[in-house]
């Protein structure tokens, strides 16, 4: 049984043994809620810091956060859930893995190597659900290569996406990301390739490289090569610019705690039905031109803007054309 302050859980039976084979301590665990087999050295009270080392030794911008003098361990290892949703649940409250999750591996804290590999068959956090998801992870010498695939993955009880691949490699502070889906709710599909540069702990700049997404209607191309930099509690966005055909889109300025500062957004002739996969209600048609700048993002958002609908339709009724300047600020719910 398990107790906290919610009360008493029943686990199930269980039973462990523990032995050598070839030289090396053999740990086996049997039970309801999974079973699981360990050779090696394990010291799982000192594996999350001896993890997060051996992932920031890649990077030698974050070598003055690696102990590199450690206590030894080095084990591999296999492990197969069975009944442990409620144990999840009550530990990570929404967190579901689902019987015949399996994951296999390696650690070795003497030469910072791991290796991991996971299949799920879903899983759920929140609102947040995943179907057939395979997870990869390996660090030898100094790269780190990482992987995660899955069939479907939804976001929203209405929102989903399919197809998920995303790619990536980590070698001497520079990271490669290679992002895709297949399909969406909102019959969306693209790839992003994103080039990354670790600073520091707090200080990070990505490249997005020229990429086409799909919106289902419409072929979104990004004109050259975006650059974000997050540092100091800050994200710098350097000019996103997205066209399909005379559509224009642009994102410019700072993601900020500090409300005097702003991003700001720019759009061209664009057509209303492009937006249509990401809000709900009536269909809108028409085009959308104007500019704007969001102050506050991370407290209490106040956007300033000046907007341009042409020939708008709500569903089948026709309205015209509507231009407006406004301000909205969500701490007070107006707007001017």
């Amino acid at each position: 049984t398990y107790c906290d302050d919610k009360g008493l859980l029943e686990l199930g039976d269980a039973e462990v043994s523990s032995g050598r084979s070839e030289g090396q301590p053999v740990l086996t665990l049997r039970s309801s809620m999974a079973d699981a087999h360990v050779r090696g050295i394990f010291l799982p009270t000192l594996l999350p810091k001896a993890f997060r080392n051996v992932v920031f030794s890649v990077f030698p911008a974050l070598s003055e956060q690696v102990e590199y003098v450690q206590e030894e361990q080095y084990f591999d290892f296999n492990i197969e859930l069975k009944a442990i949703d409620s144990l999840l649940n009550r530990l990570v409250p929404g967190l579901s893995a689902g019987a015949g999750a399996t994951f296999e591996g390696g650690f070795d804290s003497r030469t910072f190597d791991l290796s991991l590999g996971a299949v799920l068959p879903h899983f759920t956090y929140g609102a947040i659900k995943g179907d057939s998801v395979t997870l990869f992870l390996d660090k030898t010498l100094d790269v780190l290569a990482f992987s995660a695939r899955s069939d479907r993955q939804h976001l929203t009880a209405s929102t989903y996406l399919t197809g998920i691949d995303i790619t990536g490699k980590a070698y001497q502070d520079e990271v490669r990301l290679t992002m895709g889906w297949g399909g969406s709710s909102g019959g969306t599909h693209g790839k992003l390739d994103l080039r990354g540069l670790v600073n520091g702990p707090t200080d990070v700049e990505i490249d997005l490289l020229p990429s086409e997404l799909h919106f289902g209607l419409g072929s979104w191309k990004s004109q050259g090569t975006t650059r974000l930099h997050y540092a100091n509690d800050e994200l710098l966005v350097d000019s996103l610019r997205m066209r399909n055909g005379e559509e224009r889109v642009e994102i410019e300025g700072i993601l900020s705690k500090d409300p005097e500062k702003a991003i700001g957004f720019l759009l061209d002739g664009v057509r209303l039905d492009h937006l249509r996969p990401f809000y709900a209600g009536p269909s809108l048609h028409g085009t959308v031109s104007g500019d704007g700048r969001l102050f506050d993002a991370f407290g209490e958002p106040y956007l300033l803007s000046y907007i341009c609908l042409d020939s708008l339709r709500v569903a089948d009724k026709p309205v015209g054309d509507i231009k407006f300047a406004a301000s909205w600020h969500d701490g007070r719910r107006e707007m001017d």
